[in-house]
């Protein structure tokens, strides 16, 4: 990977305008929400960026036509290192609880047309910068799937397995 100094905030953004079309083409609603106290970090803007778009574009496979998938990043400074919190969260259905612990592991797919890979990617890439990965079924509906980035130079050391 290929670290420099990264503003998740504009990295989130960039992607947005990238699939933005996509968006309105499926008639989604999309809500952007942006923690300004959020820190630059060490890390591999691309692969972030890879990350959030496979994120991405699973909330919005995931949904059906019209539903809101709302995009927030967040700065937790507590319990001794900050950590940026990217979620991303959609109303499809969510996932299946006999599934939640399979979803990172490669080739484990719930989709008719997946490879299995995404996530498993998403979670080495996030592991690689020290981070860790979340999902948790949201109430009414829908699924919630967070990467925690650490504050600091501590990239490669993973220090919180989910």
């Amino acid at each position: 990977m290929d670290f420099g100094v990264c503003n998740v905030n504009r990295i989130l953004s960039s992607y947005m305008e990238l699939i933005k079309m996509r968006i309105k083409e499926e008639g989604f609603q999309m809500a952007l929400r942006l923690d300004g106290r959020a820190p630059e970090i060490e890390a591999d803007g691309e692969k972030i960026g890879q990350v959030f778009m496979n994120l991405l574009l699973n909330a919005i496979e995931a949904s059906p036509a019209g539903a809101r998938v709302l995009v927030r990043s967040k700065y937790h400074n507590g319990g001794g290192q900050g950590k940026i919190e990217i979620a991303v969260m959609d109303e499809g259905s969510g996932v299946p609880e006999a599934s939640v612990e399979d979803v990172f592991k490669p080739f484990f797919t719930t989709k008719s047309k997946g490879t299995g890979l995404g996530l498993a990617n998403v979670k080495r890439i996030i592991e690689g910068h020290g981070g860790w990965v979340e999902v948790k079924n949201r109430i009414p509906q829908g699924a919630s799937f967070s990467v925690f980035l650490p504050v600091g130079k501590n990239h490669g050391q993973s220090t919180h397995y989910r």
